[in-house]
């Protein structure tokens, strides 16, 4: 009997142990089945505005059935939290990325892509965008790991789906190019495409499609939703983080706007505003619920605003008015148009907000690298080194010296692009200084963008007053020539080293305007290592041809002193006359003493003539290798 109740026990017990291991057995199944099937579930938008941010394209979208991209990010004190949601074009090697852009344009972005390379599994990665392309982040072992962790990524039915967290802030030993830090606001970069070999391959180009980037319309606070519960609710509540006065609005936008006054959701036609006059939402005083659930013609908001702005000039615009029981604003608040004052995005970002700027300031640079990269270099040198005052026959071209007709007509096309590039910076930036300002902070004023504009705008001055003063210049026999010959060089000099500085920080920070800013900035370098060593070369060899000059002088100048006291003795043969109108007589040579010359008359002493050769090769190559140089330089600007 105690065995039998023993070994029904025992049965007993393995029946639970296999109730429970085939429990397990089959939970395990079910969630492997719902991870094949893509886990999409997991992308919830109720909370969107509540207690994490949100952005969505097209705005309001459903993530599961029309959005193309959809983004959500919520912080605690170390990281912020990623979910990526995204169409692609395909089940395999495919990608999708957030960017992270301080003036919401492609270009010196750090970017976390969610991507499988080679077939492998999907998983976030650290990559940067040095111009139009995109490159892997270059740290050090394990520090990705360190500073992204990938939670969970899968694709299925046409939709990438990728959660992920990164550190707010990256170790010290990372340069910000590379992974940038996510406490300050930022510009919000949604892509999707395929990928080849280890590379992302490039996105959309097509403005109608849906797969078309996303870019965010303001600066995004990615630690403003905060996992701590006491900091969800701060009891204020404004229009948009940054600013409330919005003017010169011409963007026709669907936009969402959270107000923490009221539980009822109300859309109302309220009214764009075209002209430069502010439209302003008074934040000081909480409108009360009575001023919503009693709407009428008469006191509606609509009308509300309609007389605060009597003077504006106003068109119908669709605003969705949600309500927000946690009393907070999301970030989805108006954002169409600009603000009076600019939110800090940055300091060496360009604000620019459509197309046509885009194209002007791109064309300044071309047009910049072409006058200061090869012309006035060029100038300069023919100037310098062509320029020969005892050369007994020089160069002419078309009855003008060979120099100055290079000097001036590459100082004249040069003179001519400077004023059309800067016409295009004026217009692109509506006249407005972004240089250096008495009020500005000091940060703000060794900005890189501050420092171009001071650097950039010093050789502009210098380029339009250097004709001036050659107009103005005294004769070439007049003793006070040397005095414009001293400060026309100085001001050269001083003009070409000044836009060389503008340059170089263009290429260095404004990555967003060159297809690959590397090969940008290894163009540059080649250029200015071309000018450099060019001068120094051909102020080497003008250096020697002065010394074998000088020495040749000092010559002659003995052998005239020595042929004036030799001459009372000269035998009748030696008469100059007859030496000239003998040609039978060979044995007939005048001793040494008469062949001295003036230095005027002599254009092949001490290897004279060699040298001048090898000036005007150098030069000549200079021309070539330098438009050769400027012209890379400006395709990675206009393929931008």
């Amino acid at each position: 009997m105690f065995l039998f109740s023993n070994f029904l026990k025992f049965i007993l017990n393995l029946f639970q142990f296999s109730f429970l291991f085939y429990s397990v057995i089959t939970i395990k199944e079910e969630n492997e089945n719902l991870i094949n099937k893509g886990d999409l579930s997991q992308f919830d938008s109720s909370g969107c505005g509540l207690t994490k941010g949100c952005l969505f394209k097209p705005p309001n979208c459903n993530p599961y059935n029309d959005c193309s991209y959809a983004l959500s990010y919520i912080s605690d004190d170390e990281r912020v939290y990623f979910e990526l949601l995204a169409q692609v074009a395909g089940e395999s090697n495919v990608w999708a990325a957030v960017g992270f852009s301080v003036d919401g344009l492609m270009g010196g972005d750090t970017v976390t892509d969610c991507s499988s390379l080679e077939g492998r599994d999907y998983k976030a990665r650290l990559s940067y965008n040095p111009g139009k392309s995109n490159r892997k982040a270059p740290l050090a072992y394990g520090l990705e790991s360190k500073i992204l962790h990938t939670h969970h990524a899968k694709v299925a039915d046409g939709i990438i789906y990728c959660r992920f967290s990164q550190l707010i802030q990256p170790p010290e030993s990372v340069q910000p190019q590379f992974v940038r830090p996510l406490n300050a606001p930022i510009f919000i970069l949604l892509a999707s495409g395929v990928t080849r070999g280890k590379d992302l391959t490039i996105h959309s180009l097509n403005s109608d499609s849906s797969l078309f980037p996303f870019s965010s319309p303001h600066p995004i606070q990615l630690t403003k939703f905060n996992l701590s519960p006491e900091e969800l609710a701060n009891g204020d509540w404004e229009i948009n983080k940054y600013n409330n006065n919005f003017i010169n609005s011409s963007i026709n936008l669907t936009k969402e706007l959270s107000i923490p006054f009221n539980e009822n959701n109300l859309s109302l036609s309220v009214i764009e505003q075209t002209t430069t006059n502010d439209l302003k939402i008074d934040s000081t005083t909480t409108p009360s619920s009575e001023n919503i659930n009693n709407i009428n013609e008469e006191k509606s908001p609509t009308k509300i605003l309609e007389k605060e702005n009597q003077k504006n000039n106003l068109n119908n615009e669709n605003i969705s008015l949600n309500s927000n029981p946690k009393n907070d604003c999301s970030d989805s608040g108006i954002t169409f148009g600009t603000t009076t004052n600019k939110p800090e995005i940055g300091s060496d970002a360009f604000l620019t907000s459509n197309n046509s700027e885009f194209r002007l300031i791109k064309t300044h640079g071309i047009l910049m690298v072409f006058a200061w990269l090869f012309l006035i270099p060029g100038a300069i040198l023919s100037a310098r080194f062509l320029h020969h005052r005892n050369q007994r026959e020089p160069l002419e071209l078309f009855g003008i010296q060979l120099w100055f007709q290079i000097h001036r007509l590459a100082n004249s096309l040069a003179f001519l692009f400077v004023i059309i590039s800067f016409l295009c910076i004026y217009s692109a930036l509506d006249g407005f200084w972004i240089g250096p300002r008495f009020s500005n902070r000091s940060e703000q004023n060794f900005s890189t963008q501050s420092l171009h504009a001071l650097f950039g705008i010093l050789s502009i001055f210098i380029c339009l007053f250097q004709p001036i003063c050659a107009i103005f210049r005294c004769s070439p026999e007049s003793p006070k020539r040397f005095i414009f010959n001293w400060i026309h060089s100085i001001l050269g000099y001083i003009a070409w080293i000044c836009s060389a500085i503008a340059i170089s920080l263009a290429c260095l920070k404004f990555e967003q305007f060159f297809i690959d800013s590397f090969l940008a900035r290894d163009v540059l370098i080649a250029s200015l290592v071309l000018t450099f060593i060019s001068f120094f070369s051909l102020q080497w060899f003008s250096l020697k041809r002065r010394e074998r000059f000088e020495l040749f002088e000092e010559e002659n100048e003995r052998r005239r002193n020595t042929s004036s006291l030799w001459q009372i003795n000269l035998p009748k043969e030696y008469n100059i006359r007859n030496i000239n109108q003998s040609t039978n007589n060979q044995h007939l040579r005048p001793p040494p003493q008469l062949m001295a010359m003036a230095p005027s008359e002599c254009s092949d002493v001490g290897g004279h003539r060699e040298s001048l050769m090898i000036q005007q090769a150098i030069i000549g190559l200079f021309f070539v290798a330098s438009a050769v140089l400027s012209l890379c330089l400006a395709i990675t600007l206009m393929l931008a």
